[in-house]
């Protein structure tokens, strides 16, 4: 966070901070001018009209991780609804078809204060969803899997245990060599 006579900012670039200190007097205080047109039709940037992942934040912190194939519309409906309380937002565009998986993969890692469940993906599911879909593992190879190796739960929804396909996977050649013999 770069800061200068106590106004900080995480977002704004060395740049655009010595232009908005160039603007301050010597008690740290801004003038109250409206931007020049110029300045407003050459620093616009287009809305993402793009399919993607959103993180809205507060104060800076993840509170919700979310999809859409419009994400400026949708960020849109979030003020317009007024339920989830955010300051800013941050976007990363995606292919649709993997939208699911990167979603859920977000919610998994930041475990944000909105987000109470996560959506049906190809690689995050509950423990006896992973039964037969790893090789041809039982659910009594896949609950040996995860204790012996200590796999922890990528999320946790009441008493509902979430993993990773792929952290099951890498163990599966060597629990098929040990015990499958």
């Amino acid at each position: 966070m770069r800061t200068r006579n106590g106004f900080q900012s995480p977002n704004w670039t060395q740049e655009e901070l010595e232009i908005i200190w160039k603007q301050a007097d010597e008690a740290g205080n801004f003038p109250l001018m409206v931007a020049e047109e110029n300045d407003i039709i050459s620093h616009a940037r287009p809305a993402p009209k793009l399919p993607g992942i959103y993180y809205l934040l507060r104060d800076y912190d993840i509170v919700y991780v979310g999809q859409a194939i419009d994400i400026d519309k949708r960020i849109k409906d979030h003020v317009r609804e007024g339920i989830k309380k955010f300051d800013s937002y941050y976007y990363q565009y995606c292919p649709v078809m993997a939208l699911d998986d990167l979603e859920a993969m977000a919610i998994c890692k930041y475990q944000p204060e909105y987000n109470v469940t996560i959506p049906k993906n190809n690689y995050i599911m509950r423990q006896p969803e992973l039964a037969g879909r790893v090789g041809a593992l039982t659910q009594e190879d896949v609950s040996e899997i995860i204790s012996t190796n200590n796999i922890k739960p990528v999320w946790i929804q009441g008493d509902i245990k979430y993993y990773d396909e792929r952290e099951i996977e890498v163990y599966c050649d060597e629990y098929y060599q040990r015990y499958k013999k």
